[in-house]
């Protein structure tokens, strides 16, 4: 039936359907990508649409915490610090006091940075302290 409606008659309603935006095809393309474990190659189309946490991931799982933390580092100086990437710097970085940072920068409210203090404390044998972080994490959820 395709055949019934002419050009001009289907281009009016071009702009009547919600298609996704091209970046967020090409996120999920990256996504994609990652999970069949084309990583680097997600890593480049991260970076190409500035994406800088999914790209970032990546380099954390390839290895290359080398380039993850220039990624961050200069994010950072980019943009500023933010609750996230303190986060992920002390993901690459294995630092407690960039949690901390980040907890106290987002005025208490970034259950990441204390889940990060858990899993931290919990390496550490500190379960008693990895428990309070576990705590407050889960009461901002």
């Amino acid at each position: 039936q395709v055949g019934r409606y002419g050009v001009a008659e289907r281009v009016r309603f071009a702009f009547a359907v919600s298609h996704p935006m091209q970046w967020e095809l090409q996120r999920k393309l990256g996504i994609i990508l990652g999970r069949l474990g084309l990583v680097k190659s997600a890593a480049q189309l991260f970076v190409e649409l500035q994406m800088w946490e999914d790209a970032i991931d990546c380099y954390r799982l390839m290895g290359n915490l080398g380039v993850a933390e220039r990624l961050v580092r200069s994010r950072i100086t980019e943009s500023g610090e933010t609750p996230t990437l303190l986060c992920v710097l002390g993901d690459i970085l294995g630092d407690d006091e960039l949690y901390k940072r980040s907890w106290g920068l987002s005025e208490h409210r970034f259950p990441r940075a204390m889940r990060s203090l858990g899993r931290s404390a919990s390496r550490r044998g500190d379960f008693a302290a990895a428990s309070e972080h576990f705590g407050k994490a889960l009461a901002i959820n």
